[in-house]
């Protein structure tokens, strides 16, 4: 945001609504300014959002004003910002009073931080889908995904570990998606249109051009597939560190969208997590018929690249300070059944119909250097389906790059371990001779029942 301009500053001190004292300023932006207020009777922190001067009087600013509190007041979601008020000055200052957010959005946290590990990229990204399917269950899209209206909160889980919250924010250009109806006397749809102003009468660009789908950029009717577009270019952003369409000029990006296809994230950044990619290059195909059918379908698919089952939950949240962690390693040699890096043998395999562990075929040509081509290290553009990855810590003194165990052949996958055992490879032997014990227990049976029947004839 902005720095502020002196109507801001002659704002500060006043009372909004008779109700929320202005205290200090928070940020500028292209509608209005946003600041810190504190409400009367509640003693709490609110943020208080203003229309600057210049647009009160313009009918289509104070149009999308009006739509960002209607919108966002019928949304209730805890990764989202909830709007607390809405009014008019006697002045004519139109101002919105939503939940203080003490915290850093994304553009700012990706700017310090640099590159995220995967799994908070996934952490970060599973609430914000979540707090899109509940407004596209309302039926309102966005319309404006960018770094800059996705605040990251910390805060601490059940165990006191920190965690980042999501809030979704700003639906100032937001649109609702009516069901179609039919009016009784001419049989014509009463649908509310969601055609997209992409240039107003004044030659304003509506949305963030670097993050627009292409059916917004033309024009065409918009439905939730295009928030889907726009966050697989904030994945993009947070694989790579770059956009994947740049220009100094606001209408080759916007073309850009709509005729070229993105680089792939793995030849712009080295170490781009495959399926991770997968996900992110799906989300941005031109036809929306391509991505994600929902804002749910995408999550599910950032969960699956790191080997989790989508749960779902009250807010679908996920943190990766709440999964199990892994078994510690009482050697430097890896779990068993793991293939180990420089061995030529690959590891045993657990055959299905046998219900045991067989040892594989020799393979004298496999060495340390040998590589799998590379469609079976990869996944498709078009897939994010993955096998749960046993490797991905942190390498000490890189705090944005992942090391990866990566072997010369594809990864074994193994029967997942409960809490009794079953599963792991002793356990499945065990239940193994278990089972072929049964038929000789049951003809034991049979033979001592029969002889118990012939001793009671023979006692008659």
């Amino acid at each position: 945001m902005g720095a502020p301009q002196p109507s801001d500053d002659a704002l500060i001190g006043r009372s909004i609504g008779g109700k929320y004292e202005i205290v200090s300023f928070v940020g500028r932006g292209g509608m209005g300014a946003v600041f810190k207020a504190k409400q009367a009777h509640l003693k709490r922190p609110v943020a208080i959002k203003v229309l600057h001067p210049e647009h009160s009087r313009d009918g289509t600013y104070a149009g999308r004003f009006r739509r960002e509190a209607q919108s966002a007041s019928r949304l209730d979601h805890p990764n989202l910002m909830r709007v607390l008020d809405f009014g008019q000055e006697p002045d004519g200052l139109l101002y919105l009073a939503m939940e203080f957010l003490d915290g850093r959005d994304l553009l700012q946290v990706l700017r310090e931080e640099g590159v995220l590990p995967s799994e908070r990229i996934v952490d970060i990204l599973s609430q914000t889908m979540s707090a899109l399917a509940a407004a596209h269950d309302e039926g309102i899209v966005h319309r404006d995904l960018k770094p800059e209206n996705i605040m990251i909160v910390r805060g601490k889980d059940e165990d006191g570990s920190p965690v980042d919250l999501v809030k979704v924010c700003d639906f100032g250009i937001a649109k609702t998606v009516e069901p179609a109806t039919r009016d009784p006397e001419n049989g014509e749809s009463t649908a509310m249109q969601t055609y997209t102003a992409t240039l107003t009468a004044t030659g304003a660009l509506v949305g963030t051009p670097e993050y627009m789908s292409p059916e917004q950029a033309k024009g065409e009717k918009l439905d939730s597939r295009s928030d889907i577009y726009s966050m697989g270019i904030i994945l993009y952003l947070m694989l790579t560190g770059k956009l994947p369409f740049q220009s100094a000029n606001s209408m080759k990006v916007v073309l850009k969208h709509v005729s070229e296809k993105p680089k792939p994230p793995s030849e712009v950044r080295k170490n781009v997590d495959p399926h991770l990619e997968g996900v992110c290059l799906r989300a941005l195909e031109k036809d929306r018929d391509d991505r994600f059918a929902n804002a749910r379908e995408m999550r599910a698919a950032l969960r699956v690249s790191l080997g989790m089952r989508d749960t779902g939950g009250a807010n679908g949240r996920y943190s990766a300070s709440t999964m199990p962690p892994p078994p510690e390693r009482t050697s430097s040699s890896p779990p068993e059944g793991e293939p180990r890096l420089g061995s030529s043998d690959p590891p045993p395999r657990f055959d299905k119909d046998a219900n045991t562990l067989v040892d594989p075929p020799s393979n004298p040509k496999a060495s340390a250097g040998s590589t799998a081509p590379k469609d079976a290290r990869t996944s498709s553009v078009k897939t994010a389906v993955a096998a749960p990855r046993s490797s991905g810590k942190l390498a000490a003194g890189h705090a944005s790059e992942k090391k990866l165990d990566v072997s010369g052949s594809a990864p074994t996958m193994r029967p997942a371990a409960s809490k009794t055992g079953a599963g792991m490879p002793g356990a499945e032997t065990e239940v193994t001779k278990q089972r072929n014990m049964m038929p000789i227990l049951l003809a034991v049976i049979a033979v001592l029942l029969a002889m118990v029947v012939v001793l009671l004839l023979r006692g008659r």
